[in-house]
């Protein structure tokens, strides 16, 4: 981050900080003295008033203290929408002219002509190049962003599918077309779901994801030590269809190794030094029960 960049950013701030001690209770005008519940009020107003997110450790790294790089793109239009403002590029242009107008007075009736069309076109063409939708995913148990990024496939009419990844916020930002964007969870802890939006405009939502109990479990009880033997085993008799197929796949080979059903429960409840935590790798379903499954060893 350039000079200049950094004290556009900085003015930003400086706007953000404004408007939240106008309208809270805020212990400090001077965002970088703001602290935990500060910091709450802050994310609590960006969601309801902009549909966004930032983690503690992002506020921390970018707003209270001076970051090396700016912020993505579709974070500077989240905080511009959130003093008032079209998006960065918007927020850019009309300072720039207020400064502009301390320096210069208008004198000819061709520059009173030629500045508003200027101030119509240009924040139209750059806001025509960044302008994006954020789904933030949640999780439907905490109500927080999941800890580990979620991967999905992204499908278009006549494209070819995309594999995307929710980012450090848990966000997944996506240009805005007109085409109808089709969102399938791809993650081995979360239940399939599938979300399907025409991005029209710019914006956000969110979108509560829940978590596959199941696939939980059998991780769980691969990495931790055991107390209770026969209640374990009894569990996973109660998750697992009675001809299950369990599928070990070795990392780096092209090995494999099946599993009946209760040759698995047997492998993950016998004190094996060799046994490492296993990952799940995908499941399938029936009759709510899993009838496939595929693991790997960490």
């Amino acid at each position: 981050m350039n000079e200049k960049e950094a004290h556009q950013f900085s003015s930003l701030k400086k706007e953000v900080a404004a408007k939240m001690s106008r309208d809270f209770n805020m212990s400090s005008a001077d965002i970088s003295e703001w602290k935990g519940e500060d910091i709450v009020i802050f994310q609590e107003a960006l969601l309801h008033q902009v549909k966004g997110q930032i983690s503690t450790k992002w506020f921390y790294t970018h707003m209270k203290s001076s970051s090396k790089s700016l912020p993505r793109i579709d974070v500077l239009n989240m905080l511009s929408q959130f003093v008032e403002y079209d998006n960065w590029a918007d927020f850019l242009h009309r300072n720039s002219n207020k400064k502009k107008s301390k320096r210069n007075k208008i004198t000819s009736l061709f520059i009173f002509l030629l500045v508003p069309v200027l101030i119509w076109s240009i924040p139209n063409f750059i806001s025509s190049k960044d302008t994006f939708y954020t789904i933030s995913i949640i999780d439907f148990d905490t109500n927080e962003p999941p800890e580990n990024p979620i991967e999905f496939e992204l499908l278009k009419p006549d494209e070819s599918s995309q594999k995307i990844t929710t980012d450090s916020l848990g966000q997944l930002v996506l240009p805005v077309n007109e085409a109808l964007n089709t969102l399938v969870i791809q993650s081995p802890y979360y239940k399939k779901d599938t979300l399907q939006r025409k991005i029209m405009n710019e914006g956000g939502e969110i979108f509560k994801v829940k978590t596959d109990d199941y696939a939980l479990m059998v991780h769980y009880f691969s990495k931790s030590k055991v107390k209770d033997w026969k209640r374990r085993r009894r569990m996973l008799a109660k998750i697992f269809h009675n001809e299950a197929e369990i599928i070990e796949v070795y990392k780096g080979t092209y090995g494999i190794e099946k599993y009946t059903k209760q040759e698995f429960i047997n492998k993950i409840t016998m004190p094996l030094t060799s046994l490492k935590t296993l990952e799940v790798i995908d499941t399938q379903r029936q009759g709510g029960k899993i009838i496939k499954m595929r693991v790997a060893q960490q």
